[in-house]
């Protein structure tokens, strides 16, 4: 399983805005000049809303502001998703130029071809991804007694 620490910013009725819990050690990394890590704890100060509903497992009742949680989401998932997202657009688009050669249109109408297969193949998979509710395959746990055992499962430690 993937693990991300997350806070919850906010409580709405039906879902939680949670934003990543960046690591402090990204001050300290010499690496940092050339890391898209570190990029993005400096740019990106983003919450995402999440629908409980939506998400895996039972999900505690008494939320609050503040609160450290975490998001799991296991890595055949994740790697299923995301040959989804980055093959299916690049094949229609690949698709889209080969056809539009074989019929023998001009670079203008290829061009617009391609760019129309591959914003099709973005809203062709948003709706595949709704239909299959695929984001019920992320689990949010929080507890006091989760910070422990992440730490354990870390340095394995856990028994």
């Amino acid at each position: 399983m993937l693990s991300e620490p997350v806070i919850i910013n906010a409580i709405q009725q039906g879902s939680i805005q949670v934003a990543p819990q960046r690591e402090g050690t990204c001050r300290t990394c010499h690496l940092k000049a050339g890391c898209g890590q570190a990029l993005l704890a400096r740019y990106q100060k983003r919450s995402v809303a999440l629908p409980l509903q939506r998400l895996q497992g039972e999900v505690p009742e008494n939320l609050h502001i503040g609160q450290q949680a975490w998001l799991e989401l296991s890595e055949a998932s994740l790697v299923a998703l995301s040959l989804l997202l980055y093959l299916v657009p690049l094949l229609l688009l690949m698709l889209a130029l080969i056809l539009s050669t074989l019929a023998g249109f001009n670079e203008g109408y290829t061009v617009l071809l391609a760019f129309s297969l591959f914003g099709l193949s973005f809203y062709l998979l948003h709706k595949y991804i709704q239909e299959r509710d695929l984001a019920r395959q992320i689990t949010l746990y929080v507890s006091s007694g989760m910070a422990s055992r992440h730490n354990e499962e870390k340095t394995g430690l856990a028994s």
